[in-house]
């Protein structure tokens, strides 16, 4: 069975999603002065931004399968 464009791209967006998240995640930790034992709270506060940013600009939203 072949995978339809869509199905092809989710995985695509999915993972530049998580990749934006990751790199917000290291902008907090390093601004935090690398402190440790904030992970979680650093994860979920990085998800929050990424993701209103996203909401808030819908042009972003809709490439960000194309972002690398």
């Amino acid at each position: 069975m072949q995978k339809t464009d869509n199905e092809a791209v989710k995985p695509l967006a999915e993972t530049n999603l998580r990749h934006q998240i990751e790199k917000r995640v290291y902008e907090i930790w390093l601004s935090s002065g690398c402190e440790q034992g904030n992970d979680v709270s650093n994860w979920l506060q990085a998800e929050n931004e990424v993701l209103a940013h996203l909401q808030k600009s819908p042009n972003e939203a809709r490439n960000v399968a194309m972002d690398i």
